[in-house]
């Protein structure tokens, strides 16, 4: 299990990060792993069509879901130019809430990577 302490600012931990869990989160009302995934991608093929940047390739972007299933510090980890990234980060930061990560019955933070790909 991988997780990544999360400080508060009198430096205790609030929470752990987690990179796998017991249920990960489910994306838009999914019931598998594999079809949370799908829908997931393709709600970021389709919103990265609707984007005119000039700068085409690919932009990683980390995210956390949080225990009530909400994308929170979405950042990039890799990206292509200012415009084409800013557009990345407003797509996932635009994605629906999800089903929580669950791990020991709590829900939980868990983080991701996704690629956001511009044609």
């Amino acid at each position: 299990m991988v997780f990544i302490p999360v400080f508060s600012q009198n430096n205790q931990v609030e929470g752990q990060i987690y990179m796998v869990v017991e249920k990960m989160p489910l994306y838009d009302g999914a019931t598998t792993d594999e079809e949370s995934n799908k829908k997931l991608q393709q709600f970021i093929t389709k919103r990265a069509k609707e984007f005119n940047v000039e700068s085409k390739g690919l932009v990683f972007i980390s995210f956390t879901i949080n225990p009530e299933g909400n994308v929170i510090n979405a950042k990039v980890l890799r990206g292509v130019s200012e415009k084409t990234d800013e557009s990345a980060l407003a797509i996932i930061n635009d994605l629906k809430p999800w089903t929580a990560g669950i791990q020991r019955g709590r829900n939980v933070l868990v983080e991701y990577t996704v690629k956001v790909e511009f044609k």
